[in-house]
C-alpha cells in the first residue's frame, strides 16, 4: 500500500499542544530532544505490550486493539513532537513533506517491527525521521488500523491530553 500523506494539521495541533506544555511546566529554553526519544521508546513498548499475541509465546492473553489504537497515537504525538524540534529536514519545514505511508512490514515478523521501531527511536534525527514517519504510518495500516480510525483517534487524544493541562496533569 502507497499513500501520500500531507501531515500539517496534525504537526499544527502537536505545536499547539507542545507550546501549552512548555508553558505550563515552566520549560521555556529547555532540550526536551532526548525527553522525547524516550518517551517515545516507552508508549512504543506499551504498545507492543498491547499485542501480546506478538511476543507473550507463554500467555494466551489477546491482542487488546482499543488500547492499541491509544498507544499508536501517543507514539505519533511524541513523533511529530520530536519532528517540531527537527524544524526543517533538508531545507523544508518538516510539517510540509508529503510523508508516504509504505507497507513495508508484511513480510517482517511483529515483534521484530516493535524492536526496530523503539531501537531506531533512540536515534531518532533529521537524516532518517522522514523514512521512520512513512514507516510507522505503514505500521498503522500492519495493526489493521484504517486512516480514518487512527485520524480521529488521534484527535481525540489530543483533546485529552489539553484537557489534561488544564487540570494540572
Amino acid at each position: 500500500m502507497y499513500k501520500t500523506v500531507g501531515l500539517i494539521r496534525f504537526f499544527s495541533s502537536q505545536r499547539k499542544l507542545d507550546a501549552e506544555i512548555v508553558q505550563t511546566k515552566h520549560l521555556s529554553g529547555r532540550d526536551l530532544l532526548s525527553k522525547k526519544r524516550l518517551a517515545l521508546m516507552t508508549e512504543l513498548a506499551e504498545l507492543a505490550n498491547e499485542m501480546p499475541e506478538t511476543f507473550k509465546f507463554w500467555s494466551n492473553k489477546p491482542n487488546n486493539y482499543e488500547k492499541a489504537l491509544v498507544e499508536l497515537v501517543d507514539c505519533f504525538h511524541f513523533i511529530l513532537s520530536i519532528g517540531l524540534e527537527f524544524g526543517k529536514i533538508n531545507g523544508k519545514r518538516v510539517e510540509e513533506i508529503r510523508y508516504r505511508a509504505v507497507n513495508a512490514h508484511q513480510h517482517l515478523k511483529i515483534e521484530d517491527v516493535f524492536a526496530g521501531f523503539i531501537a531506531s527511536a533512540a536515534r531518532l534525527e533529521p537524516s532518517n525521521y522522514v523514512v521512520y514517519v512513512n514507516d510507522f504510518l505503514a505500521l498503522v495500516d500492519t495493526l489493521g488500523f484504517t486512516w480514518d480510525e487512527f485520524k480521529n483517534a488521534y484527535h481525540a487524544k489530543n483533546e485529552v491530553n489539553h484537557a489534561r493541562q488544564a487540570t494540572g496533569y
